[in-house]
């Protein structure tokens, strides 16, 4: 395919801010193919306007025959799988793959006749030409109409068809997908590596992409642009910013100074070492048992390098039953391995009543199978209540000694923070930015609030999650979540997340005992431009109306308890945290680079292309990986706590290095990043053998959703669970 000389919108495919061209494209599985195109949008600024021109990629729909794309989405060879008689026996792969073909647009072409306008599929019909309708007052079949009426004998009658319209079904082997349909659902996990691959280029790469992008634009041709007298320079804009210090990080006895954007845990303890005393092993993988009991000894071992404490050596392992229930294995494991750990504190000479409940099941998996964690992590998230660490056998198999270590040590740092451990921390001393002290100082609350939505066409709720620090270093944390109405972005029930408990003492639910905060910093994911100013005041009365509701239940069950003497009693700044956006940084040499073409780690900027309205940078704090590292814009809305421009910067900066399971910084503030993964995980705490409910009209079934959410069991809502 020839790259044209100009794109037009008429031509091809786009959404509001994106257009797409075929002349680079990667098939993909579940019948997709990628695209890349061009992303354009206004960011206002002091005295101008910039043109925000980025690379981008879609997916799009396998164009060609029917039969093939149906096939490759549902990842099977034999025709055999789209027969009426088999959709009737797999009605989950029937399902999915009629919201899969619903708003295709196919083409018709039926013997010798010319091919069809594109017309659109309106659902999947099971009993294929089977279907009867009549015909002339006369009840007939698809089957023997085509017979009757146009001499044609179907080649593949046994198939399932389509409706297209109100009323028409025709059969799938006449049907051709018409060329550049974006798909607008939720690409499958299994696509999504192989969708980052495609779309990824080095910082160098990705600049000249971008230059050509505007050449094939030709925004000064424009009748639109050169009519109002709007003339748009082709040279990108030139900022300059600044790389913060890198942070200090504390482990048990030692400190490290953070290098290039990581840090490393060789030689060094865990800061605050969890212990296991009760644990198992179940294989839901056909490894050998003696296998799995070398990978357990190779993770037993990096537990006890970096301080963890193991009561049972060898914990029981379950191995690979097909036929058994897989909640009442997990649930055999978790009583033997109680009675194995009793067993062992009895040996020698403690009481049993130190191992009151399972500490850890360790879970082995075959790859891609996400129906099977999820009944894994509802079972321990919300169910027993237990710990569970999940490894792909696949992966295990494939370590060397040279790698085997560190992958093992990245496991135990999920296990340590998922026990209630501490791996690594920011320091305070005197030698730590006084941002990072602002943590210290007095006690502070960072929290981290997300919202989660259902991709296109699901029929979900929506998600909210809560997530905040519960230590003095602001390294641990816990989490509350709640469903919510579709596509809702603000938190309704936020005052929910802050109200108290009362059981002997007082207990903020986010906070440690007899404690609360006198500052918080609440950092809010997933808002847009649009939205900050309404779901700002509404989550900020919220939130002080689970402050007041809180004292108030302080004062009545305490009121000898000392209480603050200051108004309002705690200080809130509310600041946005977005990464969905378009905006890169390209070195202007190579030695203002880091390893990977990017810009350095911890590189700020404040000015020029920020929005004149409101307090905002873009932080990159990561160190590149893949392709050109995106940054995120921080936008603060309100602010009780006179935070300086350099302060708050340095303080993000920081917490991006908090993220338990990894000893690099990640790409936004750890209560963020963990918040986001809270709220994914919300169809986690619903039953798992739901198929999605709605109602008759198509809507979600908001009360089937609100009656069913289970919450965090009770042993696990003060852990970091979701590690």
């Amino acid at each position: 395919m020839t790259v044209p000389s100009v794109l037009t919108f008429r031509k091809n495919p786009h959404t509001r801010n994106a257009i797409f061209i075929g002349t680079e494209t990667k098939v993909l599985r579940n019948g997709l193919i990628a695209w890349k195109g061009y992303h354009q949008s206004i960011r206002p600024s002091i005295n101008r306007l910039y043109v925000n021109m980025d690379t981008t990629a879609a997916a799009m729909y396998q164009d060609g025959r029917l039969i093939d794309l149906c096939l490759s989405f549902l990842g099977k060879q034999d025709i055999s799988y789209l027969s009426c008689a088999y959709m009737e026996t797999d009605r989950r792969s029937f399902s999915r793959l009629d919201r899969f073909l619903r708003k295709l647009r196919v083409t018709i072409k039926v013997g010798n006749r010319a091919e069809s306008r594109p017309r659109q599929i309106t659902e999947l019909v099971p009993k294929g030409t089977r279907y009867k309708f009549e015909s002339g007052g006369v009840e007939t079949t698809v089957e023997r109409h085509y017979r009757d009426h146009h001499n044609i004998a179907l080649q593949y009658p046994t198939l399932v068809a389509v409706g297209i319209g109100d009323t028409e079904v025709f059969p799938i082997e006449f049907l051709r997908v018409v060329t550049g349909q974006i798909f607008r659902g939720q690409i499958p996990p299994e696509s999504t590596t192989e969708m980052l691959q495609f779309s990824k280029a080095k910082p160098d790469m990705r600049l000249r992409q971008i230059m050509d992008g505007g050449h094939l634009l030709d925004h000064e041709n424009s009748p639109v642009m050169r009519s109002s007298g709007i003339r748009i320079s082709r040279t990108p804009a030139e900022v300059r910013g600044r790389v913060l210090d890198p942070p200090i990080v504390r482990f048990q006895e030692t400190s490290q100074i953070v290098n290039k954007g990581t840090f490393n845990m060789v030689g060094r303890k865990l800061a605050s070492p969890a212990v296991i005393k009760a644990w198992a092993v179940v294989v839901f993988d056909t490894t050998n048992v003696q296998v799995v009991a070398d990978w357990v000894g190779y993770l037993r071992q990096n537990c006890i390098d970096l301080g963890i404490r193991i009561l049972v050596d060898q914990p029981p392992i379950f191995p690979h039953n097909p036929s058994a229930n897989i909640e009442q294995i997990l649930l055999d494991a978790a009583n033997r391995a109680v009675a194995d750990a009793r067993r062992k504190a009895e040996e020698l000479g403690l009481s049993r009543n130190i191992v009151p409940r399972p500490d850890l099941i360790i879970v082995i998996l075959p790859p891609a199978v996400e129906d099977l964690k999820n009944r894994i992590k509802h079972w321990g998230d919300s169910g027993a209540g237990v710990s569970t660490q999940c490894l792909i056998g696949d992966k295990c198999r494939r370590l060397t000694p040279r790698n085997r270590d560190q992958y093992y040590k990245n496991v135990v740092l999920k296990i340590n923070a998922k026990l209630g451990g501490t791996n690594f921390h920011l320091t305070g001393d005197h030698n730590a930015p006084d941002a990072i002290r602002w943590v210290y100082e007095r006690p502070s609350m960072i929290v981290g609030a997300d919202v989660s939505h259902p991709g296109p066409g699901q029929t979900l709720p929506s998600f909210s999650a809560v997530v905040s620090s519960v230590d003095p270093k602001a390294a641990r944390y816990v989490a509350a979540n709640r469903v919510q109405e579709a596509r809702v972005e603000r938190i309704n029930s936020l005052r929910l997340f802050w109200q108290t408990r009362n059981d002997e003492r007082v207990t903020w639910s986010l906070t440690p005992r007899d404690c609360w905060p006198e500052r918080i910093l609440f950092m809010r994911d997933g808002l847009s431009e649009g939205e900050f100013t309404e779901v700002k005041d509404d989550e900020l009365a919220a939130l002080r109306e689970g402050i007041r509701s809180f004292f108030a239940e302080l004062r009545r069950v305490k009121p000898d308890f000392a209480l603050p003497a200051v108004d309002p009693p705690v200080k809130i700044s509310y600041l946005v945290v977005i990464k969905r956006h378009h905006v890169r940084f390209f070195p202007r040499s190579q030695t203002l680079t880091d390893d990977s073409g990017n810009v350095h780690p911890g590189f700020v900027m404040d000015h020029t292309i920020t929005n004149p309205k409101h307090r905002t940078f873009f932080l990159q704090s990561q160190a590149g990986l893949l392709g050109t590292s995106r940054p995120a814009l921080y936008t603060l809305l309100h602010d009780e706590n006179g935070f300086t421009p350099d302060s708050l910067q340095e303080l993000c900066n920081g917490l991006c290095y908090h993220h338990a399971r990894s000893t690099r910084a990640v790409s936004i503030p750890a209560p963020i990043y963990s918040a986001h993964i809270v709220s994914r995980r919300g169809k986690i705490h619903m039953p798992q053998d739901h198929d999605g409910a709605s109602t008759a009209t198509g809507d979600v079934d908001w009360e089937y959703w609100r009656d069913n959410f289970k919450k965090t069991a009770d042993t696990q809502e003060r852990l970091q669970y979701w590690l």
